[in-house]
């Protein structure tokens, strides 16, 4: 009962205290998974900046076979290698999915969302299809100089639209990284002044009470005083010790034949 009393007496501040710490956790809530986002979007970017180096590395490659080496294996063993990890990536960014990070570890893209990297991401299929099948066929047991030469005019005619439209799909994603982050600050923002508004609404109340405290102790000392002044009988409290308390009445100097004074001995008095 004395409890839900207290409660009541306080309840505004501690709807107001309880309503800063909601705020504070949802904005702690909201700051980590916005971070987790844009880690998500950086490796995202990077991923995408690598897709451009591997389109131009292709071509590079395929211009080198098409020169006729002596040993074409090293580099029919990089062209596998740079065409898997672009098609991985490729698909990862169209349908959400794994692949691999810079470091060689498992890496997972959600899918691209914003409406101009799916846009890049369509004409890059278009685009990356005819090259990836011609690769293909040099990278089969049974290629020729027919599809070495298919290559090599497949990575003349797409590298640099292919560059292009991983450009774009680098831009989105900076893009949606950067309304991200916008975003993020404009909460931050919007709940410091809400923190501070709150404060000071605490602030208020709390000082109203003190105020409002202070005026029930100071109508309470004053009614205090003038009956200890006006009444005839000496009135005086005594500690343990016999040593007089703060509140005495007019009356106990005319009694006891001395003034009292606050933390005088009573006995000495008598």
């Amino acid at each position: 009962m004395k409890a839900n009393s207290s409660f009541g007496r306080y309840k505004e501040i501690v709807i107001a205290v309880a309503l800063f710490l909601v705020l504070d956790l949802g904005v702690l809530i909201l700051n980590f998974y916005t971070s987790f986002k844009i880690s998500e979007d950086a490796a995202a970017i990077n991923v995408a900046g690598r897709q451009r180096m591997l389109s131009q590395r292709i071509a590079k490659i395929s211009y080198a076979l098409e020169a006729g080496p002596a040993d074409p294996k090293p580099l029919t063993d990089e062209l596998k290698l740079s065409v898997d990890l672009f098609d991985l990536s490729l698909k990862a960014f169209v349908q959400g999915g794994e692949t691999r990070g810079g470091d060689g570890k498992p890496l997972e893209l959600a899918a691209v969302t914003s409406e101009s990297g799916q846009v890049a991401l369509r004409e890059a299929q278009g685009l990356w299809t005819l090259v990836r099948e011609r690769a293909n066929a040099v990278l089969s047991a049974r290629n020729t100089p027919e599809d070495v030469k298919a290559l090599g005019d497949a990575a003349r005619a797409n590298n640099l639209k292919l560059l292009a439209q991983m450009n774009k799909l680098t831009t989105a994603l900076e893009a949606d990284a950067a309304a991200r982050a916008d975003f993020l600050r404009l909460v931050q923002a919007i709940a410091i002044v809400l923190a501070l508004l709150n404060f000071a609404y605490i602030l208020f109340k709390f000082i109203r009470r003190l105020r409002a405290t202070d005026d029930q102790v100071a109508a309470v000392s004053q009614e205090r005083q003038q009956i200890l002044t006006s009444v005839r009988e000496g009135l005086f409290l005594i500690d343990p010790q016999g040593a007089i308390g703060t509140q005495i009445s007019d009356s106990v100097g005319g009694l006891l034949g001395v003034q009292a004074k606050p933390g005088q001995s009573f006995f000495d008095l008598l």
